[in-house]
């Protein structure tokens, strides 16, 4: 007699099944919408990263560090749930994307660590887009830290600002370069700069001597065939800075024979850790300087302009040539202050 009893209760019991796991998965689905509205929202994300570790060359021309991030968790949140129509630069992941958030010049490596809903300076809840400054300039690493909303506050009305940023040199110290847009006017940029040491904001008056950074190494390695020598000592070149490339560090056997494994053994250690790069620090103008720091990743007397080929529009006379020495390679090297003198009348300064 209790048959039909006991059938209504194993069938209420299915119900509550079925009812608890729609349930659930409802909730699931609310919880994930949730998130994906709260971290699928923002256009530019790089994180926030410190340096955790560093090492300098012996010349004080080059530094070794490593970027942490400061928030692994959120990272993770934005990269899982980021709207793929947004244009998000996560760093973490990209490689080379360092090289749009970071730039340095001798002095000065300056990050940017952006969570930005658009590129306006009206700043939202949970946004923000701030400066990570570091100064070398006694050997070891100094940091501070620029809030951009706060530095342009006056603008957040009517301008956005562009994340095409550059340490460049006016008169005589390096500054940060900045591009402001008004909103309604169209694409002409307002420029200004900004002093590293202090954070002031300052006009850029048309017409005022201004030498860029990091364009000579760029044209030097990437330009030439240097850069193929570089791929031999598993090393990549991402202006401003190297890394060991994906396969990773080469043997200790090999690297025991570099010269910085002898005289600035630390920065061999920390290139080898996870997002650790090597930062160049030296004036485009220091020719010698530079090809000295390149050569700590190579074993002494080694000769980095061995069958190093100049293309013809980077030659002096037009044509290509093939170099074996350093003194042979500026003979016949066309140097960008050439180029551009030869091709506007004028150079930098």
């Amino acid at each position: 007699m209790k048959k039909p009893e006991t059938l209504i209760s194993l069938f209420a019991l299915c119900l509550l099944a079925i009812g608890g796991y729609m349930g659930y998965q409802w909730y699931q689905e609310q919880q994930t919408a949730a998130l994906e509205e709260k971290y699928g929202q923002y256009a530019v994300y790089s994180g926030t990263y410190t340096i955790s570790d560093y090492a300098f060359i012996k010349s004080g021309k080059g530094v070794a560090l490593q970027w942490v991030s400061e928030n692994p968790e959120e990272d993770a949140l934005i990269e899982q749930y980021r709207d793929q129509n947004n244009s998000v630069a996560y760093t973490a992941e990209v490689k080379n994307s360092l090289s749009e958030v970071v730039t340095s010049g001798e002095r000065y490596i300056v990050r940017q660590n952006m969570k930005l809903l658009n590129s306006d300076l009206k700043q939202e809840k949970d946004e923000y887009w701030t400066l990570s400054v570091y100064d070398t300039s006694d050997g070891t690493l100094h940091k501070k830290t620029y809030d951009l909303y706060e530095l342009l506050s006056e603008y957040k009305d009517d301008y956005t600002l562009s994340d095409n940023m550059e340490v460049e040199i006016i008169e005589g110290e390096e500054v940060l370069t900045i591009s402001l847009y008004h909103l309604s006017s169209g694409n002409q940029p307002i420029q200004k700069y900004i002093d590293l040491s202090t954070g002031d904001i300052h006009d850029f008056v048309p017409g005022t001597p201004f030498r860029q950074l990091n364009v000579w190494i760029y044209d030097y390695i990437s330009i030439t065939s240097l850069r193929s020598s570089l791929n031999n000592q598993h090393l990549e070149f991402y202006p401003p800075f190297m890394m060991f490339s994906d396969d990773g560090a080469p043997k200790a056997s090999v690297t025991k024979t570099w010269l910085v494994a002898g005289e600035s053994p630390d920065v061999l250690k920390i290139m080898k850790k996870q997002d650790s790069y090597f930062y160049l620090l030296f004036d485009d103008e220091e020719v010698k300087v530079g090809t000295d720091v390149l050569k700590q990743f190579y074993p002494e007397g080694a000769n980095l302009f061995e069958r190093v080929t100049i293309p013809s529009n980077y030659s002096k006379d037009g044509q290509e040539h093939t170099v074996n020495s350093y003194e042979e390679f500026m003979r016949y090297y066309k140097t960008r202050n050439e180029r551009l003198e030869e091709r506007y009348g004028t150079k930098d300064d």
